[in-house]
């Protein structure tokens, strides 16, 4: 019972902050713009692309008798795409890539 009290009480002293007194001033209104309607344009047609791609890795391979190799890898990735879109849901993509350096590091 007495958390109910507590807890009645810390809302009612809560929401009297929202009330506090003073002289109100009008309020000018504010203007809206208006924002006119676009029609959206035509999302059909030939697209294409070109991605460049960098990759580092570090990993530690356990080999036979638990005998630890850490090793380094470094990858450069060259990616063209050619699509066309139909509409704004339907596509059709292809994409052709290769790589341009790879490192193998041993230590």
């Amino acid at each position: 019972m007495k958390r109910i009290t507590l807890s009645v009480l810390a809302v009612v002293a809560m929401s009297s902050l929202g009330f506090a007194g003073g002289d109100m001033k009008d309020v000018e209104p504010v203007l809206i713009p208006v924002i006119p309607i676009v029609e959206e344009e035509d999302k059909s047609g030939l697209y294409a692309g070109l991605a460049v791609a960098y990759n580092q890795t570090y990993s530690t391979d356990y080999g036979w008798w638990d005998e630890s190799v850490e090793t380094q890898d470094e990858t450069g990735k060259l990616v063209g795409l050619v699509g066309y879109n139909f509409n704004e849901y339907v596509a059709v993509e292809g994409r052709i890539g290769g790589s341009v350096f790879e490192e193998d590091y041993a230590d």
